[in-house]
């Protein structure tokens, strides 16, 4: 749980963790109010949200309806996302401090993944490579340019537009 109990894996009538900027979609888009759009999100999201059937597991389990399988794999993703980014925090923690060592916060980042089979060239990160993993590695470790500059740029028309 977050902030509130919004946040985190699908419940019985709350949405669980979503992208804040449906919010702002509900209430630009929709014309909601904010109290509406939180009413939606704790009250009338969650298991009948998604499945449109009942805020009941059991329910859901023993329906044959396609909505109850949506309600399951989602619920089944985010349960193991979460588990998954628990895994990867406690084995991050077991010894080590979180601080910036030399490097760069992506070789950090990819330290830390070395739980999942992943193993950083430091020569290929010193040479800013595109591809950072060792030929051992069990994942491939990639950089990867944001180019957040040009999303702002392509994103301003629409954003002044609306704005006018």
């Amino acid at each position: 749980m977050g902030f509130t109990a919004v946040d985190g894996p699908v419940m019985g009538t709350r949405c669980g963790a979503l992208d804040p900027g449906l919010v702002r979609h509900f209430q630009t888009q929709m014309g909601m109010s904010a109290a509406e759009v939180s009413t939606m999100l704790n009250r009338q999201s969650g298991l009948p949200g998604i499945s449109g059937i009942s805020t009941d597991m059991r329910t859901l389990l023993a329906s044959d309806a396609p909505q109850a399988r949506d309600w399951g794999a989602s619920f089944v993703y985010r349960i193991v996302r979460e588990a998954g980014a628990l895994a990867a925090a406690m084995w991050a923690r077991r010894g080590r401090l979180y601080r910036r060592q030399r490097g760069t916060w992506g070789a950090i980042v990819a330290d830390r993944l070395g739980w999942r089979g992943a193993l950083r060239d430091p020569g290929a990160n010193a040479a800013s490579a595109p591809v950072i993993s060792a030929p051992e590695s069990r994942l491939a470790l990639r950089v990867i340019p944001t180019g957040e500059e040009a999303m702002i740029v392509d994103h301003t028309p629409a954003c002044l537009a609306e704005c006018a």
